[in-house]
């Protein structure tokens, strides 16, 4: 299947310890955003010569365990090529593919676990300060993450300071609220906003950045750095 419309997304979720994407390379391709377990890469698809069943993006000796990946249509093209095409013929995978995805259990929940899905422009951040050594953070508006998970309650564990913008909160596809998340100094492992008493069973946080800041604010970046899951 093909497609150039911004924003159309394919996602697979599997078992086991390596990935590979392939499709078609030729003149009329253009990029695409994949993530693997949260990590974004640009892809250029584009080829002068016609390729087929070409080996688009490929990971192996991943961790043993659940991973999810993306692919993320932005309706652009890199250098020389005359379309924005984006080509997905098949997935290989060392392992299985987990039908449905992943929803996370109970406890601390890493950016980079496979009951995430991103969408956008998200970045990676390493630093001691953060849970698990690294977050993802994004200042594109629209650029969204989401977690499924089961349980009662759920909390976003975030970074703020002087460069940290504006975030819109969902449960379960509906807005909750709205996040300054501005601080000076600044902040690491921040309960940012948690919800408890949902109805047992599955549910969905998504953290949307919406691009804006305050007047005090030098950057409107959002980051996700964990989420706690309550029973």
């Amino acid at each position: 299947m093909l497609t150039n419309t911004r924003g159309a997304r394919a996602s697979i979720t599997f078992n086991g310890t390596g990935i590979s994407w392939i499709g078609v390379a030729d003149a009329y391709a253009g990029l695409a955003t994949v993530y693997l377990d949260g990590t974004m890469q640009v892809i250029n698809t584009y080829s002068p010569i016609s390729q087929y069943q070409k080996v688009l993006f490929s990971a192996r000796g991943l961790a043993a365990g659940a991973h999810t990946f993306s692919i993320e249509i932005t309706h652009e093209r890199g250098p020389g090529t005359d379309g924005s095409w984006v080509w997905i013929d098949a997935f290989d995978i060392d392992g299985t593919p987990v039908a449905g995805g992943v929803t996370a259990g109970t406890g601390r929940i890493e950016q980079n676990n496979a009951a995430l899905t991103y969408t956008g422009h998200w970045y990676a951040n390493n630093s001691s300060l953060l849970s698990g050594g690294s977050a993802s953070l994004a200042m594109d508006a629209g650029s969204r993450v989401s977690l499924s998970f089961t349980g009662s309650g759920v909390s976003w564990i975030t970074y703020q300071d002087q460069w940290s913008g504006v975030a819109n909160v969902y449960i379960d596809g509906v807005l909750k609220t709205t996040i300054d998340n501005f601080a000076s100094p600044a902040r690491a492992g921040i309960n940012a906003y948690n919800i408890g008493g949902l109805g047992s069973g599955a549910h969905t946080i998504t953290i949307e950045a919406t691009g804006s800041r305050n007047s005090s604010a030098q950057g409107a970046w959002v980051w996700v750095d964990a989420f706690d899951v309550t029973p």
